[in-house]
């Protein structure tokens, strides 16, 4: 069994270019890990080795996706405002972004990574 109070267990915010983390734990088939956006900070292109889902529990944040056709090199662009009780699922090495939103002072990201199928 795992409990959090997200609320309470996000890592304080900090400084630069990059959002706090924190792992909440490591289970059999799913870490649970929170970030925590001050303005203007992001998570740029990256990808995961699993997949994952994706929930704003607190504030905006905009998450892009961006896929391309298989034998293709045309990359296409989906943009999602994340806001509470929005969730999003990606497979493993999709490639994905994470921007805070302008005027939105404090937003939680909740990462679910799925480990085992």
């Amino acid at each position: 069994m795992f409990y959090s109070d997200l609320f309470n267990d996000a890592p304080e915010p900090r400084q630069g270019a990059r959002p706090a983390v924190a792992r909440l734990a490591t289970l059999p088939g799913a870490n649970i890990i929170v970030f925590r956006f001050a303005p203007g900070q992001c998570l740029n292109d990256h990808t995961a080795a699993h997949p994952i889902t994706v929930q704003c529990v607190r504030g905006e944040l905009d998450f892009t996706v961006y896929t391309s056709a298989p034998g293709s090199t045309a990359t296409t662009t989906q943009a999602f405002r994340l806001r509470p009780g929005r969730v999003i699922h990606l497979d493993a090495y999709e490639l994905h972004r994470v921007d805070a939103v302008d005027g939105c002072d404090d937003a939680l990201l909740l990462l679910t990574m799925l480990t085992t199928d």
